[in-house]
């Protein structure tokens, strides 16, 4: 989940830098067609669907050998970042590898969460809540961003900033711990009431960089952004609103492992 929140958080940072870059150096990007709003939005439900198809696929797949699919779902995790960083520092490769990237992740959380399933009675209407609240937080960050409440000013993206810095900083940590010992930093607050809240305040945190992404596309629409890049767009929003989905997941079976002592 943290290299999620670092890769969504500068994801369209890269893009736009790309396009800058290319304007810059005389590169002909003029074109009749322009990056929309709705060209993103279309392309990202496609991602999502994608993502959500092979999830589904891999949650009720009958599983007989645990370790193998278990190794198969690292394999699919690691896959998906490779298909991500291609797709997003390759204008020309974004759409293939953009679906590549839906693909392997959806079966990787499939797998994972097939796994769990047998662990809650409830698993699938949690699942399914999650999926729920992954809207509504987009809905209600939208909102919020184009109804001018909440803007990417320069002390939103300042102290977003700090606190990325502070995530990086716990999870370098945690990674120490690991390597040092048989404890990392979650393994310690598991069992305290903490648990709960730090979940909670990852959600948010992640959920914000939204209004980051809304307004990079808004900047990118200003500046006629050529129609090709939607797809890393897409892919950008897609991979963030994955992270919030799982951030939501890992959140409600904290409440609910912790209602359950």
């Amino acid at each position: 989940m943290f290299q999620n929140k670092t890769r969504v958080s500068n994801t369209f940072e890269r893009i736009k830098n790309d396009f800058y870059k290319s304007r810059a150096s005389n590169v002909n990007i003029v074109s009749d067609d322009k990056l929309t709003r709705k060209g993103v939005a279309l392309k990202t439900i496609i991602l999502l669907l994608v993502v959500i198809s092979c999830a589904t696929f891999g949650t009720l797949k009958e599983i007989n050998k645990t370790d193998i699919y278990l190794a198969f779902g690292f394999f699919c995790f690691i896959a998906s970042t490779i298909f991500y960083y291609i797709g997003i520092f390759s204008v020309t490769l974004s759409k293939i590898f953009s679906f590549l990237y839906s693909i392997t992740l959806g079966y990787g959380i499939g797998i994972f969460l097939n796994l769990l399933k047998g662990e809650y009675e409830v698993f699938f209407p949690i699942v399914f809540s999650s999926l729920l609240f992954t809207f509504l937080i987009f809905i209600f960050m939208s909102h919020l961003y184009y109804k001018g409440i909440l803007l990417a000013t320069y002390n939103f993206k300042k102290n977003m900033f700090r606190i990325l810095i502070f995530v990086i900083i716990s999870q370098m940590i945690s990674l120490l711990l690991a390597c040092f010992g048989n404890y990392t930093m979650e393994n310690l607050i598991h069992q305290s009431v903490l648990t709960i809240p730090i979940n909670i305040f990852l959600l948010i945190f992640t959920s914000l960089i939204l209004i980051l992404h809304f307004d990079y596309v808004e900047q990118m629409i200003f500046n006629g952004m050529p129609k090709k890049y939607e797809y890393q767009l897409s892919l950008g929003f897609a991979s963030l609103l994955v992270s919030v989905f799982l951030r939501i997941l890992i959140t409600i079976l904290s409440i609910v492992r912790e209602k359950d002592r």
